[in-house]
C-alpha cells in the first residue's frame, strides 16, 4: 500500500497531505501573485488578507474533490483537520473561532463554484479581501480574485487526478 493509499483511508492524515501537497504550496505562491497586486496600492492588510485567501482557496478546491469523491462521514473530519491546520500555518497557533471562518468560508467557496452564478466565487473571493476598498468592483473587473482562483482549480484539478491515480493502483 502506498503512502497516499494510507492517507485516503484516514480522513486526518489526508488533510496533512493536503495541507502539504496543495495548501502550503498556495500560500508561499502567492508572494508571487502579491507583487501584481502592489499596482494597486493596497494597504498591509489587503496584502496579508491576499494571501491568506488564496490558501483558503486552494483548501476549498481539494475540498471539492473529497466532498464528491468521499461520504460525509469521510468529509467532515478531513475538512475539521485541514482547517485547523490552514489556522494553524496561517497564523502559527489554533483559534475555534479562526477555524471556524475558515471551515464556512471554505463551503461557500465550493458553494458559489458549483453554482455557476456570477461572479460566484470571484465575487466572494473579492468580497473577503477587499471588503473596505473603494476600487472593489475594478478589483472584482480587472481579476484581482484570478490567483485565488487559480490556486482553487489548480489544487481541485491535481487532487482529483492523484485521488484517481491512488484509486486505480488500489484496485
Amino acid at each position: 500500500m502506498t503512502s497516499l493509499e494510507a492517507f485516503i483511508d484516514d480522513p486526518i492524515q489526508f488533510a496533512q497531505w493536503a495541507l502539504d501537497i496543495y495548501v502550503a504550496p498556495a500560500y508561499s505562491s502567492a508572494m508571487e501573485a502579491e507583487a501584481v497586486m502592489l499596482e494597486w496600492s493596497l494597504s498591509d492588510s489587503e496584502l496579508a488578507l491576499f494571501r491568506c485567501e488564496i490558501a483558503l482557496m486552494a483548501a476549498a478546491g481539494v475540498s471539492t474533490t473529497v466532498a464528491k469523491n468521499f461520504p460525509y462521514e469521510f468529509y467532515k473530519p478531513f475538512a475539521t483537520a485541514l482547517c485547523g491546520r490552514l489556522v494553524r500555518l496561517l497564523y502559527g497557533h489554533y483559534s475555534e473561532a479562526y477555524v471556524s471562518d475558515a471551515r464556512n468560508s471554505m463551503e461557500l467557496y465550493i458553494a458559489h463554484l458549483e453554482s455557476g452564478l456570477e461572479p460566484g466565487a470571484a465575487g466572494f473571493f473579492v468580497d473577503r479581501v477587499f471588503a473596505q476598498n473603494a476600487r472593489k468592483p475594478d478589483l472584482l473587473y480587472h481579476g484581482a480574485w484570478k490567483p485565488g482562483m487559480d490556486a482553487l482549480l489548480h489544487a481541485l484539478g491535481d487532487s482529483r487526478n492523484a485521488l484517481v491515480q491512488a484509486l486505480r493502483a488500489a484496485e
